[in-house]
């Protein structure tokens, strides 16, 4: 494995933390199987579930969250298609990182390099938030490497960010204090944020106590027409509708972006940013239909 430094807080609250992880895991419902894969970035922890004669699918989470942001979602998939569910550098999770100044530039190339050693050469991959931002970015870049795109609120691309969000990420990122995390989740998540103990929630809290090594660098871009033209694969876009991270409402996203370039697909889901969990049947359905259709083309 490649070098990395640890990135949490301290020794006892990494331990922690890969404790609750490795509770999680073990919930999952759904057969799999766990890798490392070598990035120059760092030893990336893929979850590998599904069957090889089926579509690949690749899962990008959302910031903080790790793959088991997929917790609700991996069963359903994985009876149609073969699931890689990622963890992402720069942070919580079971990826080892070297380093936390990472670029645009750098997601790309970490993705290129596992999707590499996952002998991937054209993907469908659907990202939520942050993941579905990395997404977009290597897309636009590696167009080759794109049978189709699905993102889900994604962050930054379709609209600028509400100055709000940094308002109320900030204390709950760099803090630790679990008062203030869960203030951030009642506000981006809202009636989406799930009141009771479950595995994606519990590790996107232990991840914001415990972990120190927030990737900086990355810009949150808002491309343009000619880019996403450079997209050749289709694309699908759900935005939460009651989703408060953009500057203009998620109706107006919604619109702008049906209106962009003919490959694009876009629509409003019922609930906020927390949708792919609190409605992750609904999600499922549409990430299958949206792949099936292109496949069956």
């Amino acid at each position: 494995m490649t070098e990395s430094k640890s990135l949490f807080r301290s020794e006892k609250q990494e331990h922690e933390y890969f404790d609750n992880y490795d509770k999680a895991l073990a919930q999952l419902p759904v057969p799999h199987e766990t890798r490392y894969i070598s990035t120059t970035y760092g030893d990336t922890f893929v979850i590998h579930s599904g069957q090889s004669e089926n579509p690949t699918l690749v899962l990008l989470h959302c910031q903080g969250f790790s793959s088991m942001a997929w917790f609700y979602n991996l069963e359903q998939l994985s009876k149609y298609f073969e699931v890689f569910c990622i963890d992402s550098i720069g942070e919580p999770g079971r990826t080892r990182s070297k380093d936390t100044a990472i670029r645009n530039s750098d997601y790309v190339q970490w993705l290129s390099e596992v999707l590499n050693a996952l002998d991937i050469e054209r993907a469908n991959i659907a990202g939520w938030s942050f993941g579905g931002f990395i997404a977009t970015t290597f897309a636009i870049n590696h167009p080759e490497s794109i049978n189709s795109l699905i993102l889900m609120s994604p962050a930054g691309c379709v609209a600028p960010i509400n100055k709000a969000f940094y308002l109320n990420l900030f204390p709950a990122l760099f803090s630790g204090r679990e008062r203030r995390i869960n203030r951030f989740l009642k506000w981006i998540s809202g009636s989406d944020n799930n009141d009771f103990p479950n595995p994606a929630f519990t590790m996107f809290t232990c991840g914001m106590k415990n972990f120190k090594g927030w990737s900086r660098g990355a810009k949150l871009t808002v491309y343009s027409k000619d880019e996403w033209g450079k997209i050749k694969a289709p694309v699908l876009i759900m935005i939460g509708e009651n989703d408060p991270i953009y500057r203009t409402t998620p109706k107006r996203v919604v619109e702008n972006m049906n209106g962009l370039h003919p490959s694009i697909i876009a629509e409003a889901m019922p609930g906020s940013h927390g949708f792919p969990i609190r409605s992750a049947r609904l999600v499922n359905e549409k990430i299958i239909s949206f792949i099936t259709s292109i496949t069956r083309i």
